[in-house]
């Protein structure tokens, strides 16, 4: 691998990577934070998902994956 090769996949990854970085951050403060911190009642988000199951799976799916999963060819 080249050091061109290397530009090229940060290139390709760092934009995804810091928009799930972002997106982390943001669901902590916003969500996990103040849900924690007894807040007088939780987030609006935090509502629909305890109200809508499906939803959970939209943000674990980006905190786990991120927003540009790789895929391994053969």
């Amino acid at each position: 691998m080249t050091p061109d090769d290397l530009r090229a996949v940060q290139k390709r990854r760092e934009p995804p990577t810091v928009r799930t970085q972002w997106m982390q951050v943001l669901m902590q403060n916003r969500l996990i934070f103040p849900a924690l911190s007894g807040a007088t009642r939780p987030p609006l988000a935090l509502r629909l998902m305890q109200w809508f199951p499906v939803l959970r799976r939209i943000p674990a799916r980006l905190m786990g994956m991120g927003f540009q999963p790789e895929h391994i060819r053969h």
